[in-house]
């Protein structure tokens, strides 16, 4: 597996860590979150 990148998001109720293995075309993650993504 090779990781292109990583990124981790600490909340007061969860800690979360991401990793890239390829690059896409679209929003970045943090475009997400602050739009309101959510996982669950």
């Amino acid at each position: 597996m090779t990781v292109i990148n990583f990124a981790s998001l600490l909340t007061e109720r969860d800690r979360r860590f991401y990793i890239v293995q390829e690059l896409a075309k679209g929003k970045s993650l943090p475009t997400w979150e602050q739009q309101g993504y959510s996982k669950s």
